[in-house]
């Protein structure tokens, strides 16, 4: 009697046993699950934040593209006119600086500035972080162009510009020398940005 008592004691305590690791099985099982479609989830928050992010900063990116051909051309213009009359006689009278700066209009020259808002929304929102490294890289590339290269340009000239009301005759030379330097400066940026405008522009294209 007592060894048959003592068989069924353990045969209880194996089927305690399975049956606690049965449990735990499915307790891990569920656990990995969850975490499974957590991180799916998760992921596909982020490719839909990433997208989002791209399509804006593509759409401000042909925007940017386009405003600063339209200034481009009217700076380019600008030069040539200090080509044709720098070196020449007067035109009609007056010197290239009074040209140039009369072509220039009242309010000045007509400046452009990128706008940057979808690159910096970018990358308060996280998104910059979940993009693949060669896209990342080529967008803080376009930044860096625009922050250190055409802003830069523009302030510079846009603290040095002249109506035709400051003109100083006895520092004509000198203004026209000063304004030629940083108009020349701002083209090179402006066609350089717009080259990787299209660079960038096709690579997010899929075009490159």
């Amino acid at each position: 009697m007592l060894r048959i008592n003592l068989s069924k004691q353990g045969q209880g305590t194996g089927t305690w046993i399975a049956t606690v690791a049965i449990e735990l099985v499915l307790l891990v099982i569920s656990i990995l699950l969850a975490l499974s479609v957590n991180n799916w989830r998760e992921d596909a928050n982020n490719r839909d934040l990433v997208a989002s992010a791209l399509t804006s900063i593509q759409t401000q990116i042909e925007e940017n593209r386009d405003s600063t051909a339209v200034i481009l051309e009217e700076h380019e213009a600008l030069l040539d006119t200090i080509q044709k009359t720098k070196y020449g006689p007067e035109y009609q009278g007056k010197s290239a600086l009074q040209v140039f700066v009369e072509q220039m209009g009242d309010d000045g020259l007509e400046l452009t500035i990128p706008l940057q808002s979808a690159y910096n929304t970018a990358i308060a929102s996280g998104a910059m972080r979940y993009m693949d490294y060669q896209t990342a890289s080529m967008l803080a590339g376009l930044h860096s162009m625009e922050t250190n290269g055409v802003i830069v340009a523009t302030r510079r000239l846009q603290e040095n510009f002249l109506t035709a009301a400051m003109i100083d005759s006895s520092q004509a030379q000198l203004q026209l020398q000063l304004l030629t330097m940083y108009l020349t400066d701002i083209v090179f940026q402006e066609r350089a940005i717009i080259e990787e405008y299209d660079r960038v522009l096709a690579r997010m294209e899929g075009t490159e």
